[in-house]
């Protein structure tokens, strides 16, 4: 993982777990850009707001139907993802 990748995931954890601690009962993630990321990310971000917090994701329409099937059930499985938002076009 490059450097710039890490620093952008420590700021993204380092925010939504920032939410978090101010009492926000719920953190959203963009996803489905680069969806290799995404079990990385998603993972770096349960392990960071805990498990009590509620996630959402945004795709912003960049699955197919397929894919947007096979995410909401990996999110939902995995990391316990209770919203994915604009899954596809």
């Amino acid at each position: 993982m490059s450097t710039r990748s890490t620093s952008s995931l420590d700021r993204l954890t380092e925010q939504l777990a920032g939410r978090v601690a101010h009492d926000i009962s719920r953190v959203k993630l963009k996803t489905s850009r680069e969806p290799e990321r995404d079990p990385q990310r998603l993972t770096a971000v349960r392990k960071a707001v805990g498990d009590k917090p509620e996630i959402f994701t945004d795709a912003n329409g960049a699955l197919t139907r397929k894919d947007a099937l096979y995410w909401a059930r990996r999110f939902r499985a995995e990391w316990d993802v209770r919203w994915l938002e604009e899954p596809g076009l």
